[in-house]
């Protein structure tokens, strides 16, 4: 298994309703977790430094700018 967030959540995602989230959704689910799980889900962002396709890279690129602007927003209202 993946130590990526964004990977584990759309496993569990497959398992649980049979497709993969959209970024808006996975955002939202990052909004349900306070500020520390929420912090502590970003780091798992980074790049472990493997090979991976454009496309792959995009689709990360799309989801962790999400991610950070939710989690931006839930900070400066107090979240």
């Amino acid at each position: 298994m993946s130590d990526n967030w964004i990977d584990r959540a759309q496993e569990e995602a497959k398992l649980r309703w049979g497709r993969e989230l959209t970024p808006n959704e996975l955002a939202n689910k990052l909004a349900e977790h306070g500020l520390d799980a929420r912090v502590n889900h970003l780091k798992t962002l980074r790049d472990d430094g493997e090979p991976i396709s454009i496309h792959a890279a995009a689709k990360r690129v799309t989801f962790s700018r999400k991610l950070f602007d939710i989690h931006n927003a839930l900070r400066k209202v107090g979240r």
